[in-house]
Formats: C-alpha cells, sequence, structure tokens
C-alpha cells in the first residue's frame, strides 16, 4: 500500500502542514547550527594564530636581547655553551680539586655524626 495523504494514520490537515514545517525548520536549523559551527571554528582558529603571531614576535626580542647578534635558536644556545665553558667547566684541575676537597668535607661531617 503506498504512503501518501490518502493512507490511513498520516496526518491530513493542519496536523499534515505542522508535521511538513517542522521537518523543513529541522533542516534548515542542522544547517544553521553547522554553518554556525564552522564560523566559531574559524574565528577561534584566527585568535589562534594571532597569538601565535605575537608570542613569536616577543621570543624573537627576547632572544635578540639575550644574545645580540644570533640568527636563531642553535646559535644562540651555541653561543651559551661557549659562555659557561669559559667561566670554568667541568674538568679542569683547579675545578676537580675544589670538587674532591668539597667531597672529603661532606664525607667527614657524616661521619662525626654517626659517632
Amino acid at each position: 500500500m503506498p504512503i501518501g495523504p490518502t493512507s490511513p494514520g498520516f496526518p491530513v490537515g493542519p496536523a499534515a502542514s505542522l508535521e511538513s514545517n517542522f521537518g523543513l525548520c529541522q533542516n534548515a536549523c542542522m544547517s544553521i547550527w553547522s554553518i554556525l559551527s564552522w564560523v566559531g571554528v574559524a574565528v577561534l582558529t584566527g585568535i589562534n594564530v594571532f597569538i601565535f603571531l605575537k608570542l613569536k614576535t616577543a621570543a624573537e626580542q627576547m632572544l635578540s636581547v639575550a644574545f645580540p647578534g644570533a640568527k636563531n635558536m642553535s646559535e644562540a644556545m651555541a653561543r651559551m655553551q661557549a659562555q659557561m665553558g669559559g667561566m670554568g667547566g667541568m674538568g679542569k684541575p683547579s675545578h676537580d680539586a675544589q670538587l674532591r676537597q668539597a667531597m672529603a668535607l661532606l664525607q667527614n661531617k657524616g661521619q662525626g655524626r654517626k659517632r
């Protein structure tokens, strides 16, 4: 039996128009919400890009202040390691002697507590 306006159980009159309008509204509302959600995604993406660019600019300024003349972060790190090595790095005889002396002092303090 075909389903249509003459079949039993199919609404006729004001109920039929209400049901068909509800179906149209539901489809239209779904498309409105999907459009609004994509607009929201676009707005949030724009905000993220804006913040990223501002943070990148701030990071580049801090890099130029901390390491003048450094072109990128790897060059700045190489300079920092060279500076740290120049200030007295590990492995020098004077540094090793100081380390041994400090360790001996700590061991003597530890032995004094056990007695």
